[in-house]
């Protein structure tokens, strides 16, 4: 039995590791940001310019991740295609999924540019207001080749070809983190642009990824024997509908997650412009404990699907629980490390106002707590998107958060009178109910007989 999780394991190492690498740029992306934003001298910088990134930013991943969760199921899609070796079926899927993409991100990037001036209807202070909405109409072209470049990275994944993360990750990080050194304060003759600088940096990364990934899939895969040659007048609508109905059920529940989220901003703009900041660093420092476990989710993914297509029972159960017990390794390494540090973090990283600085240490032990049960809950959506299972997870996380986590972190904050820190325990206690959930609905799975499958997906056949 340890023979077998072993070889799991190590399988989960050499696809996670690479992810997790890659995607740990974009938390160090984000705190760079937050931070050469707070460093501006000009006219509203420092904290307003920080909240009105926490603020755009928040709002921008809610579109960004709807965009995501098509892409983020797409090598569930792949996975007969791949287990056949039938090259022509994955490259007609990823034509497919590629206009697919570019339709839906240029839909989704006018919508935000359009809704910029219904920022005024959240009741965030007006210097705020005045730096977030030119942002967020600059941040919103992003949308475009954010969503094209995720759909060539998931097809790579499917193939187990993940090293790709760590070079575009950190070379996108060092290319953001340079632009914004040049556009926010205003080097080699550029003029001081403050946080529309750190926009315009993050597009111009965005589009740099754009073309390196197309070089990687188009040429590199290609040449490997995993990509054959697009024929654009062939198109079959119902891989469009695969596509559509697999993914708009992730998509729905990450941003109904996100949303929540984002809800929970706007309660701290009620509490005052200090507990949004404090808010914001906490949410940064986060970034990076949910990156490693996203990166362990995407890969219990790609392994419980590779299994679940070859209805080898044992061999999916066998994923799902390697990754589980990963995860929780994971999260007891980040609990350490936070326990030993979290102030000092917090002092280098973000260099916060004395005020801000309070609310952040007040709030340490419930973020910290939150880590250990996101990290383990990531895991469990991973491992029932590989056996297709999406809708009632996103029925569980839709009434946890909003029926549950948003009453209760209102009445904390404000009923209770215990600010952030009852807003960030309140978001705790509803995460460890849909953590618990989750992990009740793998059980279920296992416990049917063996070589008895079923398949709750619910998109047309065809």
């Amino acid at each position: 039995m340890y023979q077998r999780y072993l070889s799991m394991l190590k399988a989960y190492v050499r696809l996670a590791l690479p992810i997790m690498l890659g995607t740990l740029s974009i938390p160090i992306t984000s705190i760079a940001n937050v931070s050469m934003i707070g460093s501006f001298e000009g006219p509203y910088s420092g904290e307003t310019a920080r909240a009105a990134a926490v603020l755009v930013q928040d709002i921008f991943w809610i579109i960004v991740v709807f965009v995501l969760g098509f892409s983020i199921v797409f090598p569930t899609l792949l996975a007969p295609a791949i287990a056949s070796k039938d090259i022509l079926k994955a490259t007609n899927l990823l034509k497919h999924g590629l206009c697919f993409s570019l339709v839906l991100g240029t839909l989704l990037a006018l919508l935000l540019i359009a809704g910029a001036p219904l920022l005024d209807r959240l009741g965030h202070e007006p210097e705020v207001l005045k730096l977030a909405k030119p942002y967020l109409r600059i941040l919103a072209l992003s949308v475009v080749p954010i969503s094209v470049v995720h759909m060539l990275k998931k097809y790579a994944d499917a193939w187990g070809r993940t090293h790709h993360h760590f070079y575009s990750g950190f070379g996108g990080c060092a290319l953001n983190v340079g632009l914004n050194s040049v556009l926010i304060h205003g080097r080699w003759g550029w003029d001081a642009m403050g946080l529309e600088g750190a926009g315009w940096a993050s597009l111009i990364t965005r589009l740099v990824m754009l073309y390196g990934y197309v070089i990687y899939v188009f040429v590199v895969l290609r040449g490997q024997g995993l990509l054959a040659s697009l024929s654009w007048h062939m198109w079959r609508p119902v891989y469009w509908s695969r596509i559509f109905w697999t993914g708009i059920q992730v998509s729905l529940q990450i941003m109904g997650e996100l949303s929540y989220t984002t809800f929970l901003t706007v309660l701290t703009g009620w509490i005052g412009q200090e507990a949004t900041t404090a808010h914001g660093i906490m949410k940064g420092l986060g970034a990076m404990p949910f990156s490693c476990a996203l990166s362990v989710s995407s890969a219990a993914t790609i392994l419980v699907s590779r299994y679940w297509v070859q209805s080898s029972p044992t061999r999916w159960w066998d994923a799902g629980c390697t990754g589980y017990y990963l995860g929780l390794c994971l999260a007891m390494l980040q609990t350490g490390v936070f326990c030993l540090g979290y102030q000092a973090l917090v002092n280098k990283l973000y260099a916060p106002e004395p005020a801000v600085n309070e609310i952040v240490y007040n709030t340490q032990y419930v973020f910290i707590a939150l880590q250990f049960i996101r990290t383990l809950q990531l895991i469990g959506v991973g491992a029932l998107r590989g056996i297709k299972d999406i809708f009632v997870p996103f029925l569980y996380s839709s009434f946890v958060y909003w029926c549950v986590g948003l009453p209760l972190c209102y009445v904390l904050a404000f009923k209770l009178q215990l600010g952030l820190p009852g807003i960030w325990f309140g978001n705790s206690l509803a995460s460890v109910l849909n953590m618990l959930l989750l992990w009740g609905r793998f059980l279920i799975y296992t416990k049917r007989p063996a070589g008895v499958t079923f398949n709750v997906d619910v998109r047309p056949s065809g």
